[in-house]
């Protein structure tokens, strides 16, 4: 909203609002590829790699579950 708000109101900005629109849609668009990249094995449910996650029951009230995902780099203290 802000950069058409610029583009309304300072119309000789139009070069730097459209340049702002680039790079927010290279953003969008580099986030949307790398969430396909690394969700590929789960849009493709019927690949050859199967088993990428463990159940596992710690207590009657705790499940872990232990996701293999070999593009993801997780370290102790992180979570998602």
């Amino acid at each position: 909203m802000f950069i058409v708000g610029v583009h309304y109101h300072w119309p000789k900005m139009g070069w730097w609002v459209y340049a702002g629109l680039i790079v927010w849609g290279a953003d969008r668009f580099v986030g949307l590829a790398r969430l396909i990249i690394f969700n590929l094995r789960f849009i493709l449910p019927f690949s050859s790699q199967k088993g990428n996650c463990t159940v596992e029951l710690v207590d009657p009230k705790v499940v872990r579950l232990t996701f293999y995902r070999p593009l993801f780099r997780w370290s102790a203290g992180q979570h998602a």
